[in-house]
């Protein structure tokens, strides 16, 4: 299971810093993933309902977590790789859209 949560985690994050406006660490210890959108004008809070939106993920924003800082959200990948795949596709296209 470790080895399918590396893999999941490398695919996400690696799909996620492929997408312009998109930044996404390399988690190391858990199955979340801390993302900055680069949209300006808009909070966390602001950026989780166009995610949700746009792009039909769900994530959490940050301020729920004491993030002040911009658009950063957190995500699960404790996903199959299908659903992963159509996260990051559907990211992908929303923040082409904006």
């Amino acid at each position: 299971m470790r080895r399918q949560y590396e893999h999941r985690r490398d695919l996400f994050v690696k799909r996620l810093n492929e997408i312009p406006g998109v930044k996404c660490r390399l988690p190391e210890g858990a199955f979340y993933a801390w993302t900055d959108f680069d949209i300006p004008g808009m909070d966390s809070v602001q950026v989780c309902d166009f995610i949700l939106e746009k792009a039909r993920v769900v994530g959490v924003p940050g301020i729920s977590y004491g993030e002040t800082a911009g658009g950063r959200m957190r995500f699960s990948f404790a996903a199959s790789d299908g659903q992963l795949k159509a996260a990051l596709r559907n990211i992908g296209e929303a923040m082409r859209s904006r």
